[in-house]
């Protein structure tokens, strides 16, 4: 059964695997950008929600283990993959009968896929929700009786399968010869299951990266917009969700009570945080620069970042960002000057705690 106690182990070894499958992840990862952080997002958002988790003590039961990693998972989300996997996480903390069987279990997979279907405006098969769906009718399947480590071998091997099967149902990930970055993720919380059940990792091969980036799918989004809003009302959220589609794509707004996430790619981040902000207080905000594709004009915008250390400049410059190395203490006046050297119509200045 699914009590505190395995419940908090499985957490522990999913940041375990995570940490070590990141780099692959990461490599994996073409849709629905090709920003290479998918595996980095699964890490930061399970981190998060264990280290919610440790928060309620010892003696918390299994279903308050598993609030505290949703909402921890909620707050901690990074990018699509993270906000998913805080739909994985309320699932099981809002499923009933604990302890969890393989079936309560396996119900609770089922109703986070579809709670990510939910929370995205545009859902698309071949991702990390086909494999939760798949997992969870098979392990429905199962004798009701089954233990959980004998549940979690099975779901383990029918979540690779799953995963191999993706680049036959998303043609960018055919297209690039991977299979989904989100979908290995999960595969990788499933053998922590088992680790946390049998005391051993099952056996994986490595998947390889896509080899020509040119197959490699760049969305018209120059940001990845993410933060966090309270104090909202339903109708503020259905207007909030309504601007994010007409300003992007991979729009997703996730509840945990008075507490939504929202995340968005689009080419305006300022125009996304005011539609926040029309529907209430926000906070962590994040804008995470995507890169710009062929078809974006990018000579409209620019970025000047100011940076202390030659490392950092290089990241920026190399990001398409200007830089103004802060050796010396800046000036109002040294950055207008800097501002206006530059092309661009409208200019981003990051300045980066200098």
């Amino acid at each position: 059964m699914l009590d505190a106690a395995v419940l908090r182990q499985w957490g522990s070894a999913c940041v375990a695997g995570l940490t070590a499958r990141c780099d692959e992840i990461n490599n994996l990862n073409v849709f629905p950008v090709a920003d290479s952080d998918t595996g980095i997002n699964l890490l930061l958002t399970m981190r998060a929600a264990v280290e919610s988790s440790a928060r309620v003590g010892g003696k918390a039961s299994g279903s308050e283990v598993a609030r505290a990693m949703a909402r921890g998972a909620l707050l901690g989300a990074r990018g699509n993959s993270g906000i998913i996997l805080s739909q994985v996480m309320r699932a099981v903390a809002e499923t009933p009968g604990w302890p969890l069987s393989p079936h309560g279990l396996a119900t609770a997979l089922g109703r986070g896929a579809a709670l990510a279907r939910e929370a995205m405006s545009t859902p698309v098969e071949g991702t990390i929700i086909t494999i939760l769906a798949t997992v969870s009718d098979e392990i429905l399947q199962l004798p009701e009786d089954m233990p959980l480590a004998d549940a979690a071998r099975h779901a383990a091997a029918v979540a690779g399968q799953a995963l191999d099967r993706t680049p036959e149902q998303l043609d960018v990930l055919g297209e690039a010869g991977v299979v989904d970055s989100g979908g290995r993720g999960l595969v990788v919380i499933i053998d922590a299951l088992v680790f946390a059940t049998t005391g051993s990792w099952p056996e994986r091969k490595k998947y390889k990266g896509a080899d020509d980036n040119s197959c490699l799918h760049t969305a018209d989004a120059t940001y990845e917009v993410m933060f966090v809003v309270t104090g909202t009302s339903e109708d503020a959220v259905v207007d909030l969700r309504r601007d994010l589609d007409l300003l992007g794509d991979s729009v997703a707004i996730v509840a945990d009570g008075d507490i939504f996430s929202v995340h968005v790619h689009c080419a305006d981040a300022g125009a996304a945080v005011e539609a926040g902000l029309r529907a209430g207080t926000l906070s962590s905000v994040r804008i995470n620069y995507l890169g710009v594709s062929a078809t974006a004009e990018a000579s409209t915008r620019g970025v000047l970042a100011l940076t202390l250390g030659e490392g950092t400049a290089a990241l920026f410059e190399g990001a398409g960002a200007s830089v103004v190395r802060a050796a010396h203490p800046v000036t109002p006046e040294s950055i207008v000057s800097a501002v206006r050297a530059l092309p661009h119509r409208e200019v981003l200045l990051l300045a980066n705690g200098v």
